[in-house]
């Protein structure tokens, strides 16, 4: 059986490490 709880954390890691560097890109512009 597929562990769903491990999906679930496995693609909230990925945005929120994708939403982490934009933030950075964005105050690397300054």
């Amino acid at each position: 059986m597929i562990n769903t709880d491990d999906c679930l954390a496995n693609s909230m890691t990925i945005v929120f490490t994708f939403y982490i560097r934009k933030i950075i890109s964005m105050y690397n512009r300054h």
